[in-house]
This record gives C-alpha cells, structure tokens and sequence, in this order.
C-alpha cells in the first residue's frame, strides 16, 4: 500500500478537516485510486463515451468521478450527518427542492422523487427531512447500516423525526415503500441502486432502457408502485455548479390516476426511459460527479465483441508481423489492465477480458507491463503471436497506431 493511500486510510480512522481529507485524495495516484474503483468507472465511461469524447476526457473524467465519490462519501457520513443537531439544518441544495416537493405533495397523491447516485443525491433526503416532510429512503444493507450508525451517534438531531430509511433487501422492506405512497407520502429513491429482495445483480422486476445507445436493465418495481397508487415522479438530480450545489429537475411523470393492467405497464416502460434518459443527459455534463459510476456494469446488458471489417483487420495484421507498424489499444471500447501477473485487453462493450501473451510485446507501440490494475475481471485466453493479433484487431480492440 502506498504512502498516500495508508495516510488516506488513517483519516478516515481518525478522522480530518475538510483541506486535509481534500488533498489526502487527490494526493493519490491511479495505482492508488484503483482500489476504489477506478478501472470500473474508466471501462463504464468508455462504454457511454468512447465514441464521443477523446481518451483523454475520458481518463480526466474517470479520475475525477472515482476522487468525487471518496470526498462526497467521507463529506456526508463524516462531516454533515455528524453535524446535525437539535434544530433543523437550512437547505443545503439550491434550486427550490423543498417548494416543489411541497406543491405536489399538495395534490393529495403522494410522491415519488427519483433521483440517481450522481452528485449531492444524499442531501435531496436531508433537505427533506429538514424541512419537516416525512420522508421514506429505501436503502441496500451497507447504506441502511451507515445511516443506522449515523442515528446512533446523533439520536438527537431533528432530522430523524421525518428521516425514514428502509432496508429493501430484507423481508418487508418493498412492503413498507408500498405502504408509504399508498398513504400519499413520500418517497426518495436513488433509482440506480438497483436493489430489493435479491439484491442489486438480481433479475426480478426489470425493464430494459437506452443510455447513450447502450441497453441497460434496471430495476423498476417503484415505478411501478407509483402506477399502482396514481403517484407522480419528480425526477431530480443534484450536481454542482461552481462552488453552488443545485438541483436540476426533470418533467414531472404523473399517471394521473391509478393504473393497471397494460396502461401500467406502458407508463413503467416511459418513465423508466424518460428517468434514465435524464440521468444521461446529466453524465454528458457532469460524469465527473458520478458516485455510481463504478457499478454501471452490474445492470449494463453486455454486447457482442466488435468486428473490424476482416479485409481491413488483415492489413493491419500483415504490416504488424512484418514489422511495418504496431498497434496500439482502441480508446473507443478496451483498455488495457494488469490483474494477477497478466496483462490483458478488457472490452468496455462486451466487458469480456482476454490475456495478452507474452510474446506479444513487442506489437505494441506502448510499454504493456505498464497497464493499471484491475480486480475480479474475468479473462479469456487466446492462442499466442500471431493468432493472437489477429484476434484481437479482428474484435476491434487494437488499431493501427505507428508506422516505422
């Protein structure tokens, strides 16, 4: 472990100021970053944006995503829950969350806000119960957890008169959100956790959406409670804006009355892309806020391996093996990491990893011992030298880089 990642480490122990947690975590490097996710959110960003934005945008903004969820985490739990006292904190959002929230809670129905792990979503749920809104947070077991140790610690903070938070991955958890709108409260959902009864890689109560052109499954078992009970959706999402935190609102989604049947299940399918829609408009801006970036993957639908038109893939082959040119990784869809001694290709789309021979070394224009590292990525052999190459350009994951 490095020096900055173990001085990292000890402040959260111990605990830090604001300057010295700051610059604890942009004093570590990438190899120190990859322990927290940096490979995740570097491969998901290539998989959103390697077509649209260059390599270099998409290495910035992983970094930054993968230092923003470490300081947005240790800021809330470390910092403003422990914070909360007696009396009601001010709003800490901009952008009139509370009054809209207010006015559609006055139309009798309930509400659900949606919202996403992107920027300052935790803040949506104090602001709320704040503001005295009895307010209905479904949780996976380890944020239940901290939100449980943060009440322990602070029995006495306001706050947690109206802050209702639901363990959703044990027995009664969905029962109690149901319970909630079908009393015409609130609830205040972070949709892209993607969790319930058989947790966030489970397949029950999904429907498929488009981001950026790529089809995800999400879960959509609230969106469907809102249907049930005529409830609207308040898409929000809570971002920064210079040294501002303001939320940004999408179209009120409102069933209008009590659904069922096909009526329903038309309505789910719509929102589910118009919510998730938002959520990708907002990463085309602000990707570098991206607290759920890393676990993108665990409800991407995984894509076929590319194809390089084969006449095109042999030339570059051909000039490679007779030492004409080399090769480097294809930005738009793989990068290249190191995991338990080997070096491989891993494929943003499919999310497939292939090992990369030894004797392939010297096809590439970069050094490949250098490749970061990457955990628990599955790997696909491939037969050595020259099969190899051609596999692999074949697959569209190296291209022709230099000529000598």
């Amino acid at each position: 472990m490095s020096d900055a990642r173990s001085h990292y480490e000890e402040l959260l122990a111990k605990g830090a100021t604001h300057s010295t947690m700051h610059a604890a975590i942009h004093a570590m490097t990438d190899a120190d970053l990859a322990s927290y996710g940096l490979n995740a959110y570097r491969m998901n960003l290539i998989s959103l944006f390697g077509s649209l934005w260059s390599p270099q945008r998409v290495e910035a903004t992983a970094r930054s995503a993968v230092r923003s969820k470490l300081w947005l985490g240790w800021e809330y739990y470390q910092h403003h829950l422990p914070g909360q006292g007696t009396l009601p904190s001010p709003p800490h959002l901009l952008g009139g969350l509370v009054e809209r929230v207010q006015s559609l809670l006055a139309l009798g129905r309930g509400l659900l806000v949606a919202s996403f792990h992107q920027g300052h979503m935790r803040h949506i749920a104090s602001d709320l119960a704040n503001a005295g809104l009895h307010m209905h947070l479904p949780l996976a077991t380890d944020a239940w957890r901290d939100y449980q140790a943060a009440q322990a610690a602070t029995p006495g903070a306001a706050m947690w008169q109206y802050f209702h938070y639901l363990n959703v991955e044990v027995p009664g958890g969905a029962l109690a959100l149901a319970r909630a709108l079908g009393r015409k409260g609130l609830v205040y959902s972070t949709l892209d956790g993607n969790t319930g009864m058989d947790g966030p890689r489970g397949t029950e109560r999904r429907t498929q959406v488009s981001m950026h052109g790529r089809n995800v499954m999400v879960k959509d078992g609230l969106l469907t409670m809102a249907a049930k009970f005529g409830t609207p959706i308040l898409p929000v999402i809570a971002h920064s804006e210079g040294d501002s935190r303001v939320c940004r609102f999408g179209t009120v989604l409102d069933p209008g009355a009590r659904l069922s049947g096909s009526e329903a299940t038309a309505f789910v399918a719509g929102a589910a892309q118009s919510l998730y829609g938002l959520l990708a408009d907002d990463l085309s801006e602000y990707a570098g806020e991206w607290c759920g970036g890393d676990l993108f993957h665990q409800w991407r639908v995984p894509e076929a391996h590319g194809e390089m038109d084969a006449a095109a893939a042999e030339n570059i082959v051909r000039q490679v093996l007779e030492g004409h040119a080399r090769v480097a990784v294809n930005p738009r869809r793989a990068t290249a990491l190191a995991a338990s001694g080997d070096v491989m290709l891993l494929d943003a789309l499919s999310m497939r990893g292939y090992k990369v021979p030894a004797n392939a070394a010297d096809f590439f224009e970069e050094d490949m011992s250098q490749a970061v590292r990457g955990d628990s990525i599955p790997q696909e052999g491939a037969p050595g030298g020259a099969a190899w190459l051609r596999a692999m350009v074949g697959r569209d994951l190296l291209m022709l880089s230099a000529r000598r």
